[in-house]
This record gives structure tokens, C-alpha cells and sequence, in this order.
């Protein structure tokens, strides 16, 4: 039964059964002089064939079978689209006439008035509303917004589809769901049995047409509950929740979503098996699903597949699923940088949080505190003061050094508390947390006043003299700048309502932030100067002063 029915060999004469064969497929570079000609560009398909059947026979490829799919798609879409919006899809309700349904519903004083007679005249149809400066404003924040509102793809073909992709894209902006507009739309679908089975038929449809919508529409039963509503709900997609999962806070430069999609779905963490609810684009994305896992495909066990073919099917995938979204481009929306509201749960420091080096100087304090009251008691120590450029400090050395220990400990419970940790102490290290902890955040509350910090931190040590190269190696402190230090979740916190009205419970990835901080640091450097001779504060700073920069300073001071 697997005898091919066609014949082989130069006279026909050889019939072949290919139930034992196996095929190794690999593709080539096209770097040679050579095959030049496969490095030429070409706008069709067509084009491509008639340009390579000079060279070989050409092989309908699997984009090329695809780019005849992709002209249907996007006829039938269009068609499809235009025909719901003009009350001509059969038992899909039409959805102009549906959005006037409602309009009536409201009235044109109410609050919702204003948005649902904007769609209305997006269509190319009158809208009346009684608060004529809020419809205005409603299609002018839209026509803002050239993501939203410019129709491309297929719709911008002709006057009748550019309508239909803005009626539709209008009625996929977003409401605040306790919004007067938002309760006005509601009660009128509850209201009204027959305009609320119209208005589900609508969003059902469109739901198999594209994707199953991520919840947000007024076909939810809790959408008052929610904190966006919208009257015709976009598709959700694959590479949207992922997206949105990965980048929440924004898109780093050296993001590439299609890699990250593609890794995703190698590795099984993004499952393109269709869901519940799925619609034509998740079967469309399934198919595609197989040019990566080639493993799973029935075909896997008679060909042998080279790791350049293979990332020529990873190619493949990479613009089919372009195309795939561009057809159903309409129906799904970009995935934006999630809004930086107040109440965003962000790492918050009080400190730059090193709690070892925090710990352990403390330590060095407390020993330092033993050493000088074992060595010149308590009573010296409380009649000395230590120096400052402009006489004294205070209080006495018995006292403050004790200051500094405590505050070195309180820094290091307070920076564990930060992120989440108790700081360990040693077996016998007798600390007072309580009264360490309340000492530095006290401290860190008025940090930038201390008039310790007022002083100046530029200086110079020498660290090896070559009195045959007649040099003098020195590490010099050049100032202070700020850094900025960014601070992101790996693992999620778990958290609960602050009246414990729930259960404690993991973070979910769009309700955390970023945190930024600019963190003063010193700028070092490691720099000679000629001779064997040391360079005083004074003169350090003076050369510091005049030249301004670390490089110019380092220059001068190397003169």
C-alpha cells in the first residue's frame, strides 16, 4: 500500500515503496558567487519562481503554500468583518445598528451617550448626544492614539474597510468599569433581555473568528467588579500574555519578543495546544507550532532534519505567525508597559541593602569599643573627643563608639528587613535589636544632615614606590556621584489586603514595579606621579578642583 504510484527511474520502468526510506533535509547558505541569485530579494512569490526556474525546479515551500492562505484569510476577514458591521453576516445582529440599540437605551442625555454615538459616527452614520464637547473629545483622544485608530493591514484598501476598522477599534477602548458611562451601558443590557443575547451573539462570534477575549466585556457577569470594561473585547493571544508576563514594566532595549516567544514554546512553557474558548488563531498558531517541535510531528520518524534546515522552519514560523497576526491584526491589541500607579508593590529600601558588610562592621566597632575600654578605661574615654577640621565632635569616645556599633547593627536589620531576611547573628553576640533597629531609623531619617556628611571625601594614599622608574603609585577618591540602582522582583512577595480581608497569596507579575534609587558612590582611581613623594589632601583636592573630571585629574596629576 505505500508503493509510490508513480514511476521511477530515466525510462519509468522502477516502482518504489517508500515505507523503509528516510529523508535527511538540509538548506544551503547561499554565499557563493554562485548562488547569488539566492540572495535576491523578490515582492512575490510568482516572481521568486520565475526568477529560480533558471536556476533548478522550484519547490512550493511552505510559505510560499501559506502566502496563498494568507491572500484567503485576509479576504475572508475583511469581508466577514465589513458585513457584521453593516447588519449583513445572517445571525450575527448587526453591529452598528446594535450600538444604536443602546444608544436609544441610554438616551442621548446619558452618560454613555457620548461614547456610543462617537462609535456611531466613526461608522459614517449620525450620533446624537446632548454633550456634543465629550463626543468630540471621545473621537479626537482616539484619533490621538495612531496605534489604536489607523487602520493598516488589508483595512486600508479601501474608504468602506478603513471604517470598519475604526468603528470596531473604537469600540475596543477601555472604560473605567465604576464609570457613569460604563453603569449606563450595563443596566441597559440588563434591561433589555433581547439587545444583551444580541450584543453576547456579537462577542461570541467574534471570539471563534479571532480568539477567545480576555475578560473585560459586559458579557461578564462581575465586570463592575473589574477595573476596565470594553463594549467589544480584543482576543487574547500567546504572544500577548507572554509578552505582558515578561514586560511588564516596559521593553529593554535588547528584547526580541518573537526569540522569547519562540523559546517559550520550545520549552513548553508557552503550550500552543488550544484552550478552552480558542478561536481560529490559536488553531492557526497550533499548526505552526510544529515547524519548532518537529518532534511531535507525524512525519518525525522519515526525515532527518539538519540544524540549519531546522532554523530555517524556526524562520518559517517566525513570519507565519507575523502573518497570522497582521490577518487578525484588527481584532487583537499591542501590548503595552503596564501604567506606574501609585499603590504598585516595588522593592522599597531604606538602605542600600548589604547586610553582611553592615554586620560585620558593627562587629569591628564592637571590638574596637572592648579594645579601648580594656586598654584606657572608661574614664579616659569619656574625657576624650575625637577631631573634626572645625574642633571637637561630640559626644565622648566611650559613648560614641558604642553609637557606632549600635547603628552599624541597626543598619544591618534594618537592610535585612528590606529584603526579607533576618540577619544572623553569631553564637554569644549580645546585641539589643530592639534598641540597634530604633538607632538607625532614626539615623536614616535624617541621613542627609549629618554634618558628617558635609565633609569632604576626596583623598589620596600612596601603594607602591619604584625608585628605579621614579614613580609613585597612588589610589586617589576623585568625588561623588550618583548611580542609579534599579531593583526588580525575581520571585514574586506574597501578599494579602491590608484589612486581612483575604488570604495570604502570591503577587501576581503585573501587580509589581521596579524601583529606581540614585545611590551617592565615590569614583576611584588608581593613577601615578612622578618621583617618590606623597601628595597632601590640599593638594590632592586643589588639582581635583581645577580640572573637574576623573580623566582630566589623572592627566594633570601625571604631568
Amino acid at each position: 500500500g505505500l508503493v509510490d504510484p508513480r514511476p521511477f527511474g530515466a525510462d519509468g520502468k522502477w516502482r518504489v515503496n517508500l515505507s523503509t526510506a528516510t529523508f535527511r533535509l538540509d538548506v544551503a547558505d547561499g554565499n557563493d558567487a554562485d548562488d547569488a541569485h539566492l540572495l535576491e530579494l523578490h515582492a512575490s512569490y510568482a516572481q521568486a519562481a520565475k526568477a529560480g526556474a533558471a536556476h533548478g525546479t522550484v519547490l512550493p515551500s511552505i510559505d510560499l503554500i501559506d502566502g496563498k492562505a494568507k491572500q484567503f484569510d485576509d479576504g475572508l476577514v475583511a469581508a466577514i468583518e465589513e458585513a457584521c458591521v453593516l447588519g449583513r453576516a445572517g445571525r450575527v445582529p448587526g453591529i452598528v445598528d446594535l450600538v444604536r440599540r443602546m444608544l436609544a437605551a441610554v438616551g442621548p442625555s446619558g452618560a454613555a451617550a457620548p461614547r456610543l454615538a462617537a462609535a456611531i459616527e466613526i461608522a459614517g452614520e449620525r450620533g446624537d448626544a446632548s454633550d456634543q464637547k465629550a463626543k468630540t473629545a471621545l473621537v479626537r483622544m482616539f484619533d490621538a492614539d495612531e496605534v489604536a485608530s489607523k487602520p493598516s493591514a488589508f483595512y486600508d484598501s479601501d474608504e468602506s474597510l478603513r471604517r470598519v476598522f475604526r468603528f470596531l477599534r473604537f469600540l475596543m477602548q477601555p472604560m473605567e468599569s465604576a464609570s457613569a458611562e460604563a453603569n449606563d451601558i450595563g443596566s441597559a443590557l440588563a434591561q433589555d433581555a433581547a439587545l444583551r443575547a444580541d450584543y453576547e451573539r456579537v462577542v461570541k462570534f467574534f471570539d471563534g473568528l479571532a480568539n477567545a477575549h480576555a475578560a473585560g466585556s459586559f458579557v461578564e457577569s462581575d465586570w463592575a467588579g473589574r477595573s476596565r470594561v470594553v463594549i467589544l473585547p480584543p482576543a487574547r493571544t500567546h504572544e500577548d500574555d507572554l509578552a505582558a508576563r515578561l514586560f511588564p514594566n516596559g521593553l529593554p532595549p535588547n528584547a526580541n519578543l518573537m526569540r522569547e516567544l519562540i523559546r517559550h514554546v520550545r520549552s513548553g512553557e508557552v503550550d500552543l495546544t488550544p484552550r478552552p474558548g480558542s478561536g481560529w488563531y490559536d488553531l492557526q498558531a497550533h499548526a505552526l507550532e510544529t515547524l519548532l517541535l518537529t518532534e511531535k510531528s507525524q512525519e518525525r520518524a522519515k526525515l532527518l532534519l539538519t540544524k540549519s534546515y531546522k532554523k530555517r522552519l524556526v524562520n518559517a514560523f517566525a513570519a507565519l505567525m507575523t502573518k497570522r497576526r497582521e490577518t487578525h491584526w484588527r481584532g487583537v491589541e499591542v501590548t503595552m508597559k503596564a501604567e506606574m500607579r501609585d499603590g504598585e508593590l516595588r522593592p522599597r529600601l531604606r538602605l542600600e541593602p548589604a547586610v553582611t558588610y553592615y554586620l560585620r562592621t558593627a562587629r569591628a566597632y564592637a571590638f574596637l569599643a572592648d579594645l579601648l575600654e580594656a586598654s584606657l578605661g572608661e574614664d579616659a574615654l569619656r574625657a576624650i573627643h575625637g577631631r573634626r577640621d572645625a574642633g571637637v565632635r561630640e559626644p565622648d569616645l566611650f559613648t560614641e563608639t558604642r553609637a557606632m556599633r549600635d547603628l552599624f547593627y541597626g543598619c544591618a536589620l534594618v537592610a535585612a528587613e528590606d529584603i526579607g531576611m533576618r540577619a544572623t547573628l553569631a553564637d554569644g553576640e549580645n546585641v539589643d535589636r530592639a534598641k540597634c533597629y530604633a538607632a538607625a531609623t532614626e539615623w536614616l531619617a535624617r541621613a542627609f544632615d549629618d554634618l558628617d556628611l558635609a565633609a569632604d571625601t576626596r583623598v589620596v594614599v600612596p601603594v607602591y614606590v619604584d625608585p628605579s622608574r621614579r614613580i609613585t603609585r597612588m589610589w586617589g577618591t576623585f568625588g561623588v556621584r550618583l548611580a542609579k540602582l534599579e531593583v526588580n522582583w525575581i520571585d514574586a512577595p506574597r501578599v494579602r489586603p491590608a484589612d486581612e480581608s483575604e488570604d495570604w497569596r502570591e503577587a501576581k507579575r503585573h501587580e509589581l514595579g521596579p524601583a529606581t534609587y540614585l545611590i551617592p558612590v565615590d569614583e576611584f582611581a588608581e593613577f601615578e606621579i612622578e618621583g617618590a613623594r606623597m601628595l597632601t589632601r590640599k593638594e590632592f583636592r586643589a588639582v581635583c578642583d581645577e580640572e573637574k573630571t576623573k580623566q582630566a585629574i589623572v592627566d594633570a596629576l601625571g604631568d
